[in-house]
């Protein structure tokens, strides 16, 4: 054998096994859900943006009070991601200064569990003071 075709063998190897690196998984749908937790409605602003700026979902809603269970509102499909893409929320109750989380994709692709970000309106039993919990999926199957 030549050192032409062995160079020609040794690229094709490599390109052949890069290949198999270089594949992406598809994107998956990332949904979104505001609970309350509190006796009171709320008028709460939301901003999710992507690690590179561009924002997915920016709204203002109005919650109810709970019932029975927390008051729900849900935004299916906000966006699209790969395992690791990074998001950020702004969340505030109208007149107050806003808190900040994250929530880094985990599930995507997983039968079993769907990409959810929760952002949750809690209040301590004194009722005197409000504040936000961030949650998301965690993945029953494999990554």
């Amino acid at each position: 054998m030549n050192r032409r075709s062995t160079l020609s063998m040794i690229g094709s190897g490599m390109t052949l096994g890069a290949a198999g690196c270089l594949s992406l998984e598809a994107a998956g749908p990332v949904n979104f859900e505001l609970l309350n937790f509190t006796e009171d409605r709320h008028q709460i602003e939301i901003t999710i943006s992507e690690r590179e700026g561009d924002i997915v979902l920016d709204d203002t809603y109005e919650i109810s009070e709970r019932s029975r269970g927390p008051a729900v509102i849900r935004e299916a499909g906000i966006t699209e991601a790969r395992n690791g893409d990074w998001f950020t929320i702004s969340i505030a109750r109208q007149g107050t200064d806003p808190e900040e989380g994250g929530y880094r994709v985990t599930c995507n692709k997983t039968e079993s569990t769907e990409n959810l970000f929760l952002a949750e309106i809690r209040e301590y039993e004194d009722r005197d003071y409000v504040y936000f919990e961030f949650d998301q999926s965690t993945c029953s199957g494999g990554l």
